[in-house]
């Protein structure tokens, strides 16, 4: 049997995260983060490190394109 699966696509999380664990999360390719709230002014403790202050963040896997060279052959 031949099955072709898919890997299973990531679903967006909503999570606290003060600026330095942010940052982490910007430097990763394979990562999407974007501000739940442009207009939110209170902060939470960070879900990530616990420690220090942060904002409510929607953190998504970027999909990732296939790219082709042109060279390959098609079956």
């Amino acid at each position: 049997m031949d099955y072709k699966t898919e890997p299973k696509q990531q679903e967006p999380q909503l999570i606290c995260l003060c600026a330095a664990c942010a940052s982490a999360f910007y430097n990763v390719p394979t990562i999407r983060i974007k501000r739940a709230d442009r207009y939110q002014f209170v902060k939470d403790t960070c879900t990530y490190c616990g420690i220090r202050s942060g904002y409510d963040y929607i953190v998504a896997p970027r999909k990732v394109l296939q790219r082709h060279s042109g060279n390959e052959a098609t079956p």
